[in-house]
Parts: structure tokens; sequence; C-alpha cells
């Protein structure tokens, strides 16, 4: 029997027959069943789920479970015939379906590749975030040395050339000193900045060091 890496599941509101009597021989494929009870739908005190089993039919009254990301979840007992009546976006969240009677074997693939679609939408899911922080990123370091261009008359190279040296001399990434320059867009309007070396003294005085405090 398996001791370590046991993956807790917790199951709310499904016919639970089936499930006890495959509680054995779950727990031998590593999946630790945890059964809560109508009117006790909360976690466990103590355990934290990595899968949840929810039946459809109490789907309303776990919603604090669909609605953590984090918690990936499978729908069971899918015997509504109206359609309409379906919560279709806790269905469109969920990692998988459990349907009619289903063997041992049938709860550990269904489990399995629950985990698996959850942790490739995770990784999805990280990736569309950094692609918008670096669109983000360079969008306010195109602001940034659009104003010192506007502002110094100087072509965009050298711009970008003085930013990237005060980025390296402050130990600064260059988006949080595009950052300074545009919320000091006040100071920058009234210096005088027709040189190279104008414009990097300038930045030197405006931007401060990173602090390691």
């Amino acid at each position: 029997m398996r001791h370590r890496n046991v993956i807790n599941v917790n199951i709310y509101g499904v016919e639970v027959s089936v499930f006890h009597q495959s509680q054995d021989a779950l727990l031998v494929m590593g999946y630790n069943l945890n059964f809560c009870h109508s009117g006790q739908y909360s976690m466990p005190k103590g355990l934290n789920a990595d899968i949840c089993i929810i039946d459809i039919a109490a789907l309303n009254e776990c919603s604090h479970i669909f609605q953590q990301a984090d918690i990936p979840y499978l729908v069971s007992g899918i015997t509504v015939s109206n359609e309409s009546e379906l919560p279709l976006e806790a269905l469109k969240n969920s990692v998988g379906f459990i349907n009619g009677a289903p063997s041992v074997s049938d709860i550990g693939i269904n489990l399995s590749l629950g985990l698996l679609w959850h942790e490739e939408r995770e990784k999805y899911s990280q990736r569309a975030q950094d692609i918008n922080k670096k669109i983000n990123n360079n969008r306010t370091n195109g602001v940034a040395i659009g104003m010192l261009m506007q502002q110094s008359g100087l072509p965009e190279q050298d711009v970008m050339t003085c930013l990237k040296s005060i980025s390296r001399d402050k130990r600064r990434r260059m988006v949080d000193v595009s950052m300074d320059i545009i919320d000091n867009a006040r100071l920058l309007g009234k210096a005088d900045l027709t040189t190279f070396a104008q414009l990097k003294d300038f930045l030197a005085s405006l931007i401060s060091s990173r602090s390691y405090a």
C-alpha cells in the first residue's frame, strides 16, 4: 500500500456507495478518499484536498470549491435532462466528469486525467500571464523612450542605450526605470536634454538605486 505521495480526494454529495466500495483499492493506487456529506461541505480541518469530486446536485452548495482555481474538481452524476438547468460555469471549469456507476479503474483514470488537465491548465495560465506581463513591460518602456526622445531630440537607439546603462548602474529593471521616468514627467518636461551626456546625467540623478533593505 502506498503511504507516500498520497493524493487527497474530497467527495461532496455524490451517491457514495460505489466510492466506499472502491476506497481501499483507490488508496492502494494512491488516492485517499474523504467523504463530506450534506451540510458538511466545508473543507475538513487540517486537510488540503488535491482534487474534489462533486455531485452535480451539490454544485451550488460547493460553490466555494470551484471558485478556488487552485483546487481542481470532477463532476459526478450527470443526470439532469434539461440542459438549461445545468450550472454551465461550474461545468466549464471542471476537469472531467464521472458518469453512471464507475469502476475502480474508471475512477482512478478520471482522477489521474483530471489532475493532468489541471496541471496543463495552470501552465497555460502562467504562460498567458507571462506574455501579458511582457507586453505591458514593453508598452511601459516604449512610453518612457518616446517621452525621452521628445524631450531630448535624441534618436531611439541613443535613448535605449542610455536607459540600459542606467538600469545596469542602478541595478534596477528597465521597466522600473521607465515607470520612474513616467511618474516624473513634470521634472522631465523642465530638463534641458540635448546631448547624450545630459540625458544620462539627468537619469542618474532621477533614478534611485535598488534597495536591499
